[in-house]
């Protein structure tokens, strides 16, 4: 199936739109529909800290936007200050399990929660509220653990490893980020700053962010 093809009709009318005037055409255009509504976008971090975390920062911090980064608990063991320097500066840092174990795998995924939980409290000061559970794993069980736990589970609409394959990165996000905000859907972007394409990520996030602040999007936070 083409990448497209999953849109809904109104997604493929706006990648027709944006082959036909690349990127500019497709912001000038949808700028221009009558009553037209920003959408709300949350950029996402997972698996670090990592190499690339205090670069990502910077790029959103130079852009006045916030965002969740997604660590892992014995990885924030060993660097504790990239996880403060975040919270401080107003960004959120929340859980993504202890050892990036499948917690579905587990007879008791608790600990791997608690302990990620622990870890982050001890650097920042503050625990965290909502996890994603690595590789986007769950199940009724551990769904349960979550819930009782008084926290909440967060997974991504838009996962930038598939978008990254496409011959135009930035100009697919805002596609599909655009097809959800047709129907009335928030985005979240699953990215990776410690793992996978995180160089690449580098690479295109300030763009895929100036697309979206002149398309009027919220920037939100999980947390």
């Amino acid at each position: 199936m083409d990448r497209r093809g999953f849109l809904s009709r109104s997604g493929l009318a706006i990648g027709a739109l944006a082959t036909s005037g690349g990127l500019a055409g497709l912001i000038d255009s949808r700028l221009a529909s009558a009553g037209r509504e920003g959408g709300r976008i949350a950029l996402t971090f997972d698996d670090g800290p990592g190499p690339g975390t205090f670069k990502t920062r910077q790029i959103l911090d130079d852009n006045g936007i916030f965002g969740t980064w997604f660590f892992v608990g014995n990885v924030v063991g060993r660097s504790p200050d990239a996880a403060r320097g975040l919270v401080d500066l107003g960004h959120s840092v929340q859980n993504h399990s202890w050892s990036h174990q499948d917690l579905t795998t587990l007879a008791d995924p608790t600990a791997e929660i608690t302990m990620c939980n622990d870890a982050i409290r001890s650097a920042t000061g503050v625990a965290p509220s909502c996890i994603r559970p690595p590789y986007g794993a769950t199940n009724d069980h551990v769904d349960s653990v979550i819930t009782g736990l008084g926290m909440t589970s967060v997974l991504w609409s838009l996962s930038w490893t598939r978008i990254a394959t496409a011959a135009n990165p930035t100009l697919q996000t805002v596609i599909e980020a655009e097809a959800r905000r047709d129907r009335g859907l928030s985005s979240t972007i699953l990215f990776h700053d410690a793992t996978n394409d995180w160089e690449q990520m580098l690479y295109f996030l300030p763009s895929i962010i100036a697309a979206f602040k002149a398309l009027n999007y919220e920037f939100f936070t999980y947390g």
